[in-house]
């Protein structure tokens, strides 16, 4: 059998197959790979992945849920979850994968490569990031549009629209020691009674992503200033703001009310505060004191 491992935010996923074929991974996952699911985490999600070949259809009677010019999703007769990706090459829809319901398992469908016939890529744009999403949903957690840092063993994320500050932030604390996570995509769950934070294969700016697993000390909600304020939002507040900046995972029926959830679990156990912050390293010791109590 081969098989290829990678791990996010704690989630361990591994890809195999039966033929003794090189199974790659995208070049953005080499960070999150490993030989085998890290021992001590949650049990792996695991996909198998079909003998590469043309023209695979979904299975009769499937009906589609979701759907836009890129690709769609939907139920199986027997409750899977199907994706199917539009192939330009086949002027067509291709299926690319099944997932069961709490996409700990499902099956891969890779095209062939005559470039490379010894190999198979299974996971790409955008299925990867909808199995990972998918898992995550099932898991109390998702990716939000947040940079996040790690200092002194605990993360703090920053959240806010495009030009708020989220890669600044992360740049000013990379300055004063702090370890960037990721600057654009971050993974927040509940692994167990502890909300931790961790970064996606997929950055921003930085061009950079670094795969530790941290537990979140904080969630802050980003807008630039000319001085350092901050305030608490309470936890439904909190819940709402971070669901808008949610990669929330429409393409299952339960998806958002699943991340809802998870959201209300993890701020429960978080602080949550409104940071106007200037642009200078003065902002560091000021969120450190907030989370602190300090």
């Amino acid at each position: 059998m081969s098989h290829a491992c990678f791990s996010v935010a704690g989630l361990p996923f591994s890809v195999e197959a039966d033929s003794p074929v090189s199974i790659l991974l995208p070049p953005e996952y080499e960070p999150f790979s490993t030989s085998q699911p890290p021992a001590g985490t949650e049990e792996a999600a695991r996909y198998h992945v079909a003998p590469a070949r043309d023209g695979v259809t979904r299975p009769s009677g499937a009906t589609v849920f979701w759907e836009n010019d890129l690709w769609r999703t939907g139920r199986t007769p027997a409750g899977e979850t199907f994706f199917e990706i539009y192939d330009v090459q086949i002027d067509g829809w291709r299926l690319a994968g099944t997932a069961v319901p709490t996409f700990e398992s499902g099956t891969l469908y890779p095209r062939p490569n005559p470039a490379q016939p010894t190999s198979v890529l299974p996971l790409h744009h955008p299925h990867d990031r909808a199995l990972i999403l998918g898992r995550l949903a099932n898991r109390q957690g998702g990716v939000v549009h947040a940079s996040a840092v790690a200092v002194d063993g605990k993360g703090l994320l920053f959240v806010g629209r495009s030009g708020a500050g989220k890669t600044t932030m992360a740049r000013l604390w990379r300055q004063a020691g702090a370890t960037i996570l990721n600057d654009e995509r971050n993974i927040v769950r509940l692994a167990g009674e502890t909300a931790v934070v961790g970064s996606t294969p997929w950055h921003g700016e930085e061009n950079q992503v670094n795969p530790v697993t941290v537990p979140l000390a904080g969630v802050f909600y980003l807008a630039k200033s000319q001085e350092n304020r901050v305030s608490p939002v309470s936890c439904e507040t909190s819940v709402a703001r971070l669901f808008t900046g949610t990669f929330v995972p429409v393409f299952i029926e339960e998806g958002p009310a699943r991340v809802l959830d998870a959201w209300a679990d993890v701020l429960e156990r978080v602080p949550s505060f409104d940071l106007a912050f200037a642009p200078d390293e003065r902002v560091v010791p000021f969120c450190l004191a907030a989370v602190t109590g300090g």
